[in-house]
């Protein structure tokens, strides 16, 4: 469904404080008015989801999350493998609502331990695909986030796929995440 100007305020209402967009100026990644003034580019067939966020989201209507250079965040890399793509665009969220840790084993202890929190972040997240409307395709940042994925009731059936979490140590993730993704690398000319 083609993103119009009616439709990405509705969005922005009922998700700009959780998710974000695969799109970024160039210029300036924490710019999220840039989001705005390209809202055309908007994509909601393809999903990526995290297991949480790495550090809180301030601002809590402006699209930061996934949006945010910081000491140790690795954003950028997303940024860098997305545009130009056919993912620029996609829609990009966390599973665990408002829960910061930089460790998955922590973040999956509390998901484990509070069913408030389960129930929060089921509730959202359930709220985010139903105002997305059709989804072509789920991709999961690491197999943590694809495993709680496909605990959530009423939308374990889209399809899920894993890939290589941008935090991911070493120089590869790019190579790996445009393998898994079938992202042809440009040329540099």
């Amino acid at each position: 469904m083609a993103m119009d100007a009616e439709r990405y305020k509705k969005l922005k209402k009922l998700l700009g404080s959780y998710g974000s967009w695969a799109l970024w100026d160039p210029d300036d990644m924490n710019n999220t008015a840039y989001i705005e003034s390209n809202y055309r580019k908007l994509k909601t067939e393809y999903v990526f989801v995290g297991l949480n966020t790495s550090r809180a989201i301030e601002d809590q209507s402006a699209w930061t999350n996934y949006h945010f250079t910081h000491r140790g965040g690795k954003e950028t890399r997303l940024a860098k493998v997305f545009t130009g793509t056919k993912f620029e665009g996609a829609y990009m969220t966390d599973i665990i609502k408002g829960f910061t840790s930089t460790g998955s084993a922590k973040a999956l202890d509390e998901w484990a331990a509070s069913e408030e929190l389960r129930a929060k972040s089921i509730k959202v997240i359930q709220k985010e695909f139903k105002a997305l409307g059709k989804v072509k395709m789920v991709y999961s940042f690491g197999k943590d986030a694809c495993r709680l994925w496909h605990e959530i009731p009423k939308l374990a059936f889209y399809p899920a796929k894993i890939v290589t979490h941008f935090a991911a140590r070493g120089n590869a993730f790019e190579e790996n995440i445009r393998d898994e993704l079938g992202i042809v690398k440009p040329s540099n000319r």
